[in-house]
């Protein structure tokens, strides 16, 4: 056939035959075409045996209008009955016809090649539904399939077309229920950020009381981290982000070994965003000297890097000032007032009171003037406490 064949749109599985009939001149019941087309060079031929097939076909040509040569038609004319090549009528089954069937010149031998090839599935004919009243236990039904690289079809491993139970019946384990759609049913019960208390065995609860399915806790679970997720993102990409600015204030401390061999911990925790204590690093030291802290802010710069606008506050220990600028120049250093007011209840007795209420208004005060108020208040009670503090640099309590 030289020419081509204009197929409209709504054309079907009977009205293709004719049109084929007519365009190669062929008459009467004794002959049976046969209508197949290529998906990609190696791969079986796709048969087309019912309406589905032929408007599945129509789809594929429209979405390669510029590539004419793509999906080519092969005609076949066998010496046998028009009735054996009609596809069977929908009766008591719903599912796909996908088994070769044996056209009139095909041997045995050739007939095995074809079902040990990979079958293509073909679109589904109109459903039918069974009577519910089909036992669903036992059924032999089984279709296995992997998709086509580069194309919007399946290549079909293995297919048991004996079907004896009811689409109705949903079946209770479900491989193939994946994390990221139980994430997106289960999504809403986890946007308040402070409430994660939905737990994997609720999932699986609702789950199955909703839609009918049922999957292990493992699944679950998975379900879930896909939820958290897809709200807030993944865990460890936003550690990997957030983490520069996670550590804008450190505080490092020393505290002395007791035990049998001694020594000093010394150790640096951040303050993160939600208000808790975050730690960075500890060391072990046999004595606490400026060399020793210098060692410790050099290890901790090897961990955490430079940082922008960071501030590190310690108690009045020189040493710890002195590591700190060598190691970090550009960070402000700052001294812990819980230190220094432990400070002045070792050095003054009479820090109680008056002396410490006094303290803590300095300490905290917003205002310049309140600070100043609060001090001349110190000064006034004792002369040697307020002299103690103003060397403790009022500028750098943190």
């Amino acid at each position: 056939m030289d020419g081509g064949i204009l197929v409209p749109d709504t054309a079907t599985y009977v009205g293709l035959i004719e049109l084929v009939r007519s365009e190669i001149g062929i008459r009467g019941p004794d002959k049976t075409i046969v209508i197949r087309y290529g998906v990609e060079p190696g791969r079986p031929l796709v048969r087309i045996q019912c309406d589905a097939d032929v408007k599945f076909y129509i789809q594929l040509k429209k979405n390669d209008v510029h590539l004419l040569s793509k999906f080519p038609i092969t005609i076949h004319v066998l010496d046998e009955s028009a009735v054996e090549a009609m596809p069977p009528e929908v009766g008591e089954s719903n599912h796909i016809d996908v088994q070769p069937s044996r056209e009139g010149g095909q041997s045995d031998e050739a007939m095995q090649h074809v079902n040990d090839s990979n079958l293509i599935i073909l679109p589904p004919r109109p459903p039918h539904i069974p009577s519910p009243t089909v036992d669903n236990e036992g059924c032999p039904w089984q279709l296995c399939a992997t998709r086509m690289r580069g194309s919007e079809l399946f290549v079909m491993k293995r297919y048991d077309d004996v079907h004896t139970c009811s689409i109705e019946i949903v079946q209770g384990y479900h491989r193939q229920v994946k994390s990221w759609m139980i994430g997106e049913c289960v999504k809403a019960k986890y946007l308040d950020p402070t409430d994660i208390s939905y737990r994997p065995r609720e999932i699986m609860q609702e789950m199955q009381a909703e839609f009918g399915v049922s999957f292990n806790y493992l699944r679950a679970w998975q379900g879930k981290e896909a939820a958290l997720t897809s709200l807030r993102g993944n865990d460890a990409e936003s550690y990997k982000v957030n983490f520069p600015y996670l550590v804008i204030l450190i505080v490092v401390d020393g505290s002395a070994l007791k035990a049998r061999f001694g020594g000093m911990l010394l150790a640096a925790c951040g303050h993160n965003a939600n208000d808790s204590i975050f730690p960075l690093a500890f060391g072990i030291i046999p004595l606490e000297n400026n060399e020793s802290w210098k060692w410790f802010f050099e290890k901790l710069r090897d961990s955490i890097g430079m940082r922008e606008s960071l501030v590190i506050v310690a108690d009045k220990y020189k040493g710890i000032e002195y590591a700190a600028n060598l190691v970090y120049p550009d960070a402000t250093f700052g001294i812990c007032v819980q230190h220094l007011a432990a400070n002045l209840k070792t050095r003054y007795k009479d820090f109680k009171g008056p002396l410490k209420t006094y303290f803590d208004g300095a300490s905290r005060s917003y205002l310049l003037s309140e600070h100043h108020r609060h001090m001349e208040s110190i000064c006034g009670r004792n002369p040697d406490m307020h002299r103690y503090l103003v060397q403790a640099d009022p500028t750098k309590w943190s």
